[in-house]
């Protein structure tokens, strides 16, 4: 029996700023900061990811900012977390409190945007902030973009490759088989 696909998560625009008074201790308002409910939707879900959209901690995306509303709600799947940063993220010099508390899982905090793998997906976070990092059409973005897809793809052919090779070498056992056992029969 083939292996289930993964299932991955997706929310951007999480956080409230927790100076805000709509934070509300974390616990948010009726139509606003529901950081923690939806988060509860995710936490022990057995997800293979959670990918984390941009514009995650508001206002200005500093590390304390991080830690007193992030880190409680959606840092409780932080272990499955692949980032995104946001323009809000930004709003701090070099988005530096989203590297901080993201750490190596975001990348390279002069790019910010990376690959991974997650079973047979092969899936690219990038960095629209181009005011903060270069991503002008044709530039390195773009460049490691078309390279990193090249690479997945040339990965593809060559589970194809063995794939079909495993394939070939079950049917030529199963007609040896099969022979063999005609030939049995036969005597």
């Amino acid at each position: 029996m083939p292996e289930a696909p993964p299932t991955i998560v997706a929310v951007g625009d999480i956080a409230c700023d927790p100076t805000s008074p709509n934070f509300n201790a974390g616990a948010g308002l009726v139509d606003t900061c529901h950081q923690q409910a939806t988060s509860d939707l995710v936490v022990g879900n057995g997800d293979a990811a959670f990918l984390a959209l941009g514009d995650l901690q508001y206002e200005t995306g500093t590390y304390d900012a991080f830690m007193a509303s992030y880190e409680p709600s959606w840092g409780r799947v932080k272990d499955i977390t692949r980032p995104a940063p946001g323009n809000h993220e930004y709003y701090t010099e070099g988005a530096a409190g989203y590297y901080q508390y993201f750490g190596a899982a975001a990348g390279d905090p002069a790019k910010g945007y990376y690959s991974f793998d997650i079973g047979e997906w092969h899936l690219v976070a990038l960095n629209s902030n181009c005011d903060d990092v270069p991503c002008a059409a044709g530039g390195e973005q773009e460049q490691w973009l078309r390279a990193d897809l090249a690479d997945a793809e040339q990965a593809v052919a060559d589970r194809s490759d063995e794939a079909v090779r495993v394939l070939e070498e079950a049917a030529r056992s199963a007609a040896a088989a099969a022979r063999d056992a005609a030939e049995a029969q036969g005597q």
